[in-house]
């Protein structure tokens, strides 16, 4: 795989409360969890964070700030070694080296970007980007428009169908789902 490693950890966790790069599962962080789950396939791994993280790898700040994933993304593509970049959110701590296998084996890598759909519901922090998807970043957040679904309809999108993991697959926002997923682990 000549693949690079985005985390998007930049969020403002409102709704959780507190930094979700430091919440624990299995007594390990959720970065730490990102970060062990994209070793698996590159060592070239940026952190798309606006706060200040200590790991190894490079943590980059959005340059526009406020603008959600889509700054990350603005942020980190450019800098990335390789043309593509698996994505993932910070938030995913029940994600699997294999989901990753998964989304590459069934990639089309031809594409700007390819991402994971559960239940018919685009993943779009799990997925391949190429760079050359920069172009309609830039005109995307030069728009205002800040939403990564608005690529579904810019150019044709790799969809992988990923219902049989998708409770692997379930972002952690509110503290309630943390409850359950700890409850779960018991």
């Amino acid at each position: 795989m000549n693949l690079s490693g985005i985390i998007i950890a930049g969020g403002k966790s409102s709704r959780m409360g507190v930094d979700k790069t430091h919440l624990k599962l299995r007594e390990e962080s959720f970065l730490g969890h990102a970060i062990k789950l994209l070793e698996h396939f590159t060592d070239d791994i940026i952190i798309s964070s606006n706060q200040s993280l200590s790991t190894k790898y490079k943590v980059v700040p959005d340059k526009i700030q406020n603008i959600g994933p889509i700054g990350g993304l603005q942020t980190c593509l450019p800098i990335i070694k390789s043309d593509k970049a698996i994505v993932i959110p910070v938030d995913m701590p029940l994600m699997t080296p294999q989901i990753i296998k998964y989304l590459y084996e069934q990639a089309d890598l031809n594409l700007l970007l390819n991402l994971l759909e559960i239940e018919g519901q685009p993943q779009m922090l799990t997925a391949i980007y190429d760079k050359k998807i920069l172009a309609y970043i830039d005109e995307l957040i030069t728009k205002k428009n800040y939403r990564l679904r608005s690529f579904l309809s810019l150019f044709k999108v790799g969809v992988i169908p990923a219902d049989h993991y998708k409770n692997e697959l379930i972002n952690i926002n509110r503290p309630i789902d943390l409850k359950k997923i700890r409850k779960n682990e018991k």
